[in-house]
């Protein structure tokens, strides 16, 4: 019998070409993994502002002014339900660094009253706004990338008081979809 002391270079060709086989497949399902992720956060988004008009609509009044807040000139103001879109920069939460939160509250005149967190939506994408009309003093946006964004629709006729315009959803320069909200009726769809 012959004493073998290695691989042969066959042996070698075939692990090479097995390795590169599964390599390829692991890029491609992480391929998938990210397109998957992006049109989750697209999705998730529509059905946040969708769920938003809906209460907007829903809710008899939205916050009223607390005593704490009124002078004594001061009419009892109500304050209507609006939802922040927040670019998370604070590593100290459970959020991770660059993920969106869609958070519920009231626009006070003291500024943003968070409610609760609605949603949260994947830290791989960003967030591109172009607005249609007028502009809140709270929104911010540079280049269009979304730091923080009100949407806020008016209980009586569902138009849009802020937050109109296009949203769109992108992941390395490639957008996964585009979020449209009407300013004077308040639709919004996905385009």
């Amino acid at each position: 019998m012959k004493n073998n002391k290695g691989y042969t270079l066959i042996e070698m060709i075939i692990v090479i070409g097995i390795m590169a086989i599964l390599t390829g497949v692991a890029v491609v399902t992480i391929g998938i993994i990210k397109d998957a992720r992006c049109t989750a956060a697209v999705n998730s988004f529509q059905s946040q502002v969708s769920a938003l008009w809906i209460k907007t609509k829903a809710i008899s009044q939205g916050s009223v002014q607390s005593d704490s807040e009124k002078t004594s000139s001061d009419v009892e103001a109500v304050y209507p339900l609006c939802m922040q879109i927040l670019k998370n920069s604070d590593s100290s939460d459970d959020v991770k660094d660059g993920a969106y939160e869609m958070i519920l509250g009231y626009c006070t005149d003291a500024g943003f009253q968070e409610k609760e967190t609605v949603a949260v939506l994947t830290e791989i994408i960003d967030i591109q706004y172009s607005p249609v009309g007028s502009e809140h003093e709270l929104n911010s946006y540079d280049d269009n990338d979304i730091t923080s964004v009100i949407i806020q629709f008016n209980k009586s006729n569902g138009s849009v008081a802020y937050g109109a315009g296009t949203y769109k959803i992108m992941y390395n320069d490639n957008s996964y979809g585009s979020i449209y909200i009407d300013r004077i009726s308040g639709n919004h769809y996905i385009k």
